[in-house]
């Protein structure tokens, strides 16, 4: 068959999908503004309180990794233990940048590094061949964790808003 490769797991991890922590708390103001943008360090945070009690307590790290992410900063535990088991990479200077807006490849990529079972990948969307993430946003497609639009396409290079998070 002209099927590709299957692709397999990239590591133990479990999240709770069913009995987890509140994954999307808000600002400090209390709101979400679910049409705004989410930042790398809010879904760091969704991330970690999605992880199973066993695999949180697993990975549980408070060693800041990156300079822009200081011990006492605010989603220091969750962007440690994420990076430290492999599921949160940096920027190509070493910097995690906690602040800026997440697109919508990398929040794939974040997210297909929680798979468990060996995938075979198809391509999915119209606009993510030749994407640096195009396997990786194929991977999460392909589990149903990530949709694209009616169009067909993905907008790999989109923010994304809240509301998209929680769907």
């Amino acid at each position: 068959t002209d099927l590709p490769d299957p692709i397999p797991p990239l590591g133990p991890w479990e999240l709770d999908m069913d009995d987890h922590y509140a994954y999307l708390i808000g600002k400090p103001d209390g709101t979400i503004a679910p049409a705004s943008n989410i930042t790398r360090e809010e879904v760091s945070a969704i991330f970690f309180r999605l992880l199973s009690e066993k695999t949180r307590g697993e990975l549980l790290s408070r060693e800041a990794r990156f300079p822009d992410v200081s011990p006492d900063h605010w989603s220091n535990t969750a962007v440690s233990t994420l990076s430290g088991a492999g599921i949160l990479r940096g920027q190509p200077d070493g910097t995690f940048a906690p602040g800026r807006n997440i697109t919508r490849a990398e929040f794939a990529v974040i997210a297909s590094r929680f798979a468990t079972t060996v995938i075979v990948l198809q391509s999915k969307f119209a606009d993510t061949a030749g994407h640096w993430a195009e396997a990786e946003i194929n991977r999460a497609a392909m589990l149903g964790w990530i949709a694209g639009h009616p169009d067909g396409t993905f907008a790999p290079d989109a923010y994304v808003p809240p509301a998209e998070v929680a769907n």
